[in-house]
């Protein structure tokens, strides 16, 4: 595009506050995907021939030419944190209130034509909250192509955190982060940082919630549920039903414990068990 061509033109304008420059437009829209990545990709450019040294960061300069070095280093990471200010405004304004779980339908009454909204069905939520997870996923992993943002994913990842598609109800927010895992084979494709975050929230949401359901059959199997959408082999589908197992007592359960959590258990066994027969193999 234009931006493209204009940096490729002049090599000073591919600058960290170049993007930071762009993510506080008003005409840094996100209404359509060709748009974020156009925007993505401009960042990626601008922020290229730039790397900084962390590990310079906490030392003291012991001669002038390594005091020269740090004070550079220190500037060129001020400009960074400022573009990472510009871009998560413009991420929690584009992503944190998707998707609508709501929608406007035209309903005929006697004569008169009139819309209402009416909310989604639980499969459309469904589909619309993984669908929703999915991109601004996109956004952070395709922000994390950058130096700073990979070493420093805090901002971003909180910001993620807050965002409807991982807000609600637990049960609900495991199987759109499940439904994601599926897609991706439990986030092969994302960065480090954040496929932490994503199994560590799934991880989180089991080690609160399961304690307080614990003889509540209906909200267990809506937890496992979710879990189920998983490969039985993903290592992310281990991950949780480790944690469900771990909730309910640890590997060596004593008898008490097991009576506590019998229903998860049994649901355990029912899911993931194996009879006699299967023990001699």
């Amino acid at each position: 595009g234009p931006l493209h061509k204009l940096v490729e033109t002049y090599p000073s304008l591919q600058a960290p506050e170049v993007a930071a420059a762009l993510f506080r437009s008003k005409s840094c829209v996100t209404d359509e995907e060709k748009f974020i990545d156009t925007i993505l990709s401009f960042t990626k450019m601008c922020c290229a021939p730039h790397k900084i040294n962390f590990e310079l960061l906490g030392e003291d300069g012991d001669t002038d030419e390594k005091g020269d070095e740090r004070k550079q280093n220190s500037a060129l990471l001020a400009k960074f944190v400022r573009l990472d200010q510009a871009a998560y405004a413009w991420f929690k304004n584009a992503f944190s209130t998707r998707p609508s779980l709501e929608e406007r339908v035209q309903v005929k009454d006697g004569y008169v034509t009139k819309w209402e909204t009416k909310k989604l069905s639980p499969p459309e939520q469904e589909i619309k909250l993984t669908k929703a997870l999915e991109e601004a996923c996109d956004v952070v992993n395709r922000l994390m192509e950058n130096q700073y943002f990979l070493e420093r994913p805090q901002s971003m990842l909180f910001e993620l955190g807050r965002c409807r598609c991982l807000k609600g109800e637990s049960s609900v927010v495991l199987k759109t982060i499940a439904n994601l895992g599926r897609t991706y084979e439990g986030f092969i494709n994302y960065k480090l940082p954040l496929a932490d975050f994503l199994t560590n929230r799934a991880v989180k949401i089991l080690a609160e919630v399961v304690p307080v359901v614990a003889k509540d059959h209906k909200e267990l199997t809506k937890l496992l549920d979710s879990i189920a959408v998983l490969r039985k082999e993903s290592n992310l589908s281990h991950t949780l039903l480790y944690t469900l197992a771990a909730t309910a007592g640890g590997a060596e359960p004593e008898l008490g414990s097991i009576l506590n959590f019998e229903v998860i258990w049994n649901l355990l066994f029912k899911t993931r068990g194996s009879t006699p027969d299967d023990w001699k193999q």
